[in-house]
């Protein structure tokens, strides 16, 4: 199975056993982390949902969990393909 699957199960498992969607955990680390995350959505109740981030506190063995499923580095690579980058308006 490729790396980063493993990673996103892992994450999804977490977020599963603290009652957040894993895109509200991942945001809420992010958040604790000091930075400013800009997801984009089509749609509303997404946007609602993102937002809903900025309120949640991790508790430390979360946030310590966390950083053990994916410590610095673990996922790196380009943004997309060479296809779908020359299609963007840069």
């Amino acid at each position: 199975m490729d790396r980063n699957v493993e990673l996103a199960d892992a994450v999804a498992g977490l977020a599963g056993e603290v009652g957040l969607p894993v895109a509200q955990l991942a945001l809420a680390w992010l958040v604790h982390r000091g930075a400013v995350p800009i997801p984009g959505t089509r749609r509303a109740e997404n946007a609602r949902a993102n937002a809903a981030a900025a309120d949640v506190t991790l508790d430390e063995e979360t946030v310590r969990r966390l950083e053990a499923l994916v410590p610095p580095g673990a996922v790196a690579g380009e943004r997309g393909n060479a296809a779908y980058l020359a299609n963007l308006d840069t």
